[in-house]
């Protein structure tokens, strides 16, 4: 089992965390001003039991992807993070080919999307993410599901989902834009 616990990563040209075919817990961490031209900051490939807990993902970029997190085929728990401000071509999160992931108590907020066209804060492919007391808010699109399912329940996400207790209601976040979202 990998574990990165409080630790800090920046200012990488490739992904931050790039963790392939094995079980790890990601927990405390702040991921941050990264750029990079084709990853993600974070990605796991066939990786099961994923932890990914209690981070803060911030200022990342990536200019032809998604700029803070990609799962492919593998059985993440992402819960408890804040992931604002990053700047992708194609969005900021993706799970794909295939993932189950379960997505709880994270804040998702000011995530730009380059691509005037396809564009989205969350994107789907053939995947399934159950997703449950989130807030996804000021990125635009906030869901493209391509293939899969998302189930979500006691969301706020902005032009909201259907699902038991969720809602579209402005967060009010006090000065979002600047630099990490921390305020």
């Amino acid at each position: 089992m990998e574990i990165f616990y409080l630790c800090v990563i920046k200012n990488t040209n490739v992904s931050a965390l790039q963790i392939d075919n094995s079980i790890v817990n990601v927990i405390g961490c702040e991921i941050a001003d990264n750029n990079t031209t084709s990853k993600a900051a974070v990605e796991f490939t066939t990786c099961d039991m994923v932890t990914f807990s209690k981070n803060w993902i911030h200022n990342n970029t990536s200019s032809s992807n998604f700029s803070a997190i990609v799962c492919m085929n593998s059985t993440p728990s992402i819960t408890s993070n804040v992931i604002v401000n990053n700047t992708g071509n194609l969005g900021t999160l993706a799970f794909k080919n295939p993932s189950d992931i379960l997505f709880s108590n994270n804040t998702i907020a000011k995530n730009f999307v380059t691509s005037a066209t396809n564009g989205a804060n969350v994107f789907i492919f053939n995947s399934n993410v159950t997703s449950i007391n989130n807030i996804l808010y000021n990125s635009g699109i906030e869901i493209h599901l391509i293939s899969g399912t998302f189930n979500a329940s006691y969301c706020d996400i902005d032009g909201g989902v259907e699902g038991e207790g969720n809602i579209d209601v402005d967060p009010l976040f006090t000065n979002p834009t600047a630099n990490s979202g921390a305020t």
